[in-house]
């Protein structure tokens, strides 16, 4: 151990730390740097190896007066970042605090003022005038009214989605309201009837899927009659309720069990009970009555009043025809 002779009261301790800091003291300040080497220090001289009086200051850090105090600050600043030192507002704010250090905050803080500067936006608040607006809603890219927006019609939306001028008008109106621009409102509309379409084009898929499985379970019900007896289920709602009835039973082929009702039912009809209304044949649909129609149309016994099939062949043709037009 050596004794630091700077030490007013004369302890013993290593003198590295002390002798280090004086040697960057000198290159910093020169020679004109004087120490405080203890002279009238008394009972109030600070314990360690006082710091040079021009090294004191009485602002900010007045508990640092010694190397040793100076030593255990620097370590301990060491251990800090730049959020440290901040106010409390500044370190619960996310536009700083998401800085790691003091350099990207810089960074950060200068590519932000440039753009600034460049696109010379003001935000406004409740006290700007309408000229701050408009140049604020210029810079953005918001349109002066949602007429002016210029959004390309969605394309291959599913079937059912209609884009048509009111919805898309009120649509504008009120992203308008709510200042995007027109890349934003443009995304925004696209998103909304995309998200629709998507929507729609599973519930196909799901229904595809029920069909599926439904008919595979009939067609093990009803075997080889399975053809006849749905024909017959879609003739009984065709017949006493019409295309539009049919429309609104949907695909017939996902309910086995409405399926299996209208057939029994249709099967109980009998022409007889309903001559009164006209002849009713349950077994052939529209598109299967059209057919027979023009084979028959090609029999040539069908043209021939003395063919024993003649009479036959034009009674049937005539009841396929209120089969294949009735609901026309």
């Amino acid at each position: 151990m050596n004794v630091d002779t700077l030490d007013p009261r004369g302890n013993s301790r290593p003198t590295k730390v002390v002798n280090d800091l004086k040697s960057s003291a000198k290159m910093m300040f020169g020679n004109r740097l004087r120490w405080n080497d203890g002279g009238e220090g008394g009972d109030d001289a600070p314990e360690g190896t006082a710091l040079p009086e021009s090294m004191i200051t009485t602002e900010g850090y007045t508990d640092i007066k010694t190397v040793e105090n100076l030593n255990d600050a620097f370590k301990a600043s060491k251990s800090k970042t730049f959020i440290d030192f901040m106010g409390d507002d500044a370190k619960d704010d996310p536009n700083i605090n998401r800085y790691k250090t003091g350099e990207e905050f810089a960074k950060g803080f200068k590519a932000q003022s440039e753009l600034v500067g460049k696109k010379g936006v003001i935000i406004p608040d409740e006290a700007s005038d309408d000229v701050t607006r408009a140049n604020y809603r210029k810079a953005m890219g918001i349109p002066e009214s949602a007429d002016k927006y210029d959004i390309k019609t969605p394309e291959g939306l599913h079937k059912e989605v209609q884009v048509t001028p009111e919805g898309m008008a009120e649509m504008k109106s009120i992203l308008h309201a709510e200042g995007l621009s027109n890349k934003q409102a443009e995304g925004v509309i696209g998103k909304y009837y995309e998200t629709i379409s998507n929507a729609l084009n599973q519930r196909d898929e799901k229904a595809l899927l029920m069909k599926g499985e439904a008919e595979s379970s009939l067609r093990n019900e009803w075997g080889k009659d399975f053809d006849s007896n749905a024909t017959v289920a879609r003739r009984v709602v065709e017949k006493f309720g019409g295309k539009e009835a049919l429309e609104a039973f949907g695909d017939l082929g996902n309910k086995p069990e409405v399926m299996k009702f209208l057939s029994n039912l249709g099967k109980t009809i009998s022409e007889d009970s309903f001559r009164g209304v006209g002849s009713i044949d349950l077994s052939t649909d529209a598109i299967g009555a059209k057919q027979r129609i023009s084979e028959i149309a090609n029999d040539p016994d069908f043209m021939n009043p003395d063919s024993p099939r003649h009479d036959g062949l034009v009674a049937e043709n005539t009841r396929l025809f209120g089969v294949a037009y009735s609901g026309e």
